[in-house]
Order: C-alpha cells, then sequence, then structure tokens
C-alpha cells in the first residue's frame, strides 16, 4: 500500500476512519504511518479527531509529531483544536 494511498486515506473527509480501520486492519504490515499521513488527518476538518485517535491507538509508537504536523492542526478550522488537544497528549 503506498504513501499516497495511506494519505488519501487519512484525508478522506467522508469515511476517513473506516477506510483507515479497515486497512490497519487487514494490512497492518503494509501500511507505514509518515508525517505526510499524520499530517494529512490532521488537516482533515470532518473527520480529523477520528483518524488521528485511531492512528495514535493503534499505531501511536509510528506517529510523529512534528511541528509540521502542529501546523497542519492549527489550519483546521473545523476539528483542529480536538486535533492538538490528542496531539499534545500524545507527547
Amino acid at each position: 500500500i503506498t504513501e499516497d494511498v495511506v494519505k488519501a486515506t487519512a484525508g478522506n473527509t467522508s469515511c476517513g476512519k473506516e477506510v483507515m480501520m479497515l486497512l490497519l486492519r487487514r494490512q497492518k504490515a503494509n501500511v507505514t504511518i509518515t508525517e505526510e499521513v499524520v499530517k494529512a488527518a490532521a488537516r482533515n476538518e470532518e473527520n480529523g479527531k477520528q483518524v488521528v485517535m485511531l492512528l495514535l491507538e493503534k499505531r501511536g509508537d509510528d506517529v510523529q509529531i512534528t511541528e509540521e504536523v502542529v501546523m497542519a492542526a492549527t489550519g483546521n478550522w473545523r476539528s483542529g483544536n480536538e486535533v492538538m488537544i490528542l496531539l499534545l497528549e500524545k507527547r
């Protein structure tokens, strides 16, 4: 599974959480959680909180909280506050 597929899933505003759950459940070894994936999830205005929470719960050791990830969350006008809380709790 390519990074682009995982990134698109993380940023999917209609069913990102559900598709990410499916990928992590069925293709766990083939899903790499990169900074770009976490940024896409943090920017996701509809499902960002749920996708970030899922990534932290299922693959927390792989989630990199970088300055760019934090910036992506701050640009999320709808759920950025909730995403930021999750990221800060992880740190």
